[in-house]
């Protein structure tokens, strides 16, 4: 939370896991704690996390929350 609270911080945080730990409601709980924009991002695009066309998405819209 402390990390995401950070206005124009450089970085990736990403949250991982198996099925069932609390993922989807932590990202739910963030978006209302948090003021930030957020960009639903379908699960193919989030694999391809190393694609330019993705980095250009993450560069254009900084300060903002990506959920899969």
């Amino acid at each position: 939370m402390k990390r995401l609270s950070r206005k124009n911080d450089k970085g990736l945080v990403l949250l991982h896991g198996k099925p069932g730990t609390g993922r989807t409601s932590y990202i739910r709980y963030l978006i209302t704690s948090l003021r930030k924009n957020v960009i639903f991002l379908p699960p193919n695009m989030a694999r391809a996390i190393t694609n330019p066309d993705l980095i250009s998405i993450l560069i254009e819209n900084p300060n903002s929350i990506f959920e899969r």
